[in-house]
């Protein structure tokens, strides 16, 4: 929850078009930091990237002194929340275009009772998105076209029926 804070005030920088496709993990000409946590007291911070050294700097007071056994940086690729991700990498224009999809999927619904798997799969995956991102895993991001494409061409051949 302490990266889902610091990374939505860090989205609404640039609320509209956002920070960029796979801006989260990577650091670029705009975004000079990158999201890490200290591995033992789990303190969420922005390290600023020094392209001369070619190091992330740390801020002050992240590390205990001395330092305690094991204590290490984590860097954070991704904030474990598919719509943190979706504004934070596309803005509002992302998040409008997702509201949109899921609006046409629900008014698409009640055209066929072969729907129910696919509105099941959609419902699943939105709730999984809460804690995860299965739009940014190959295993599973691979399947969400291929059933919104099935989801598609099944409530078509209703509506023009009908």
């Amino acid at each position: 929850l302490n990266l889902w804070k610091i990374a939505l005030n860090d989205a609404f920088l640039h609320p509209i078009t956002g920070w960029g496709l796979d801006s989260f993990r990577n650091v670029g000409e705009f975004k000079k930091f990158m999201y890490m946590k200290n591995g033992y007291t789990n303190v969420v911070f922005k390290a600023q990237y020094d392209k001369p050294s070619g190091r992330f700097l740390l801020p002050p007071g992240i590390f205990q002194d001395p330092p305690r056994p094991n204590e290490n940086v984590d860097p954070w690729d991704n904030p474990h929340n598919e719509y943190l991700s979706l504004f934070y990498e596309f803005g509002i224009v992302g998040v409008i275009i997702l509201l949109a999809l899921i609006v046409d999927i629900k008014k698409r619904f009640f055209s066929n009772e072969l729907l129910y798997p696919f509105i099941g799969f959609f419902i699943a995956l939105l709730i999984v998105s809460i804690g995860q991102f299965p739009f940014h895993v190959a295993r599973i991001g691979c399947l969400i076209p291929i059933m919104l494409g099935a989801y598609y061409r099944i409530t078509d051949d209703t509506e023009k029926l009908n």
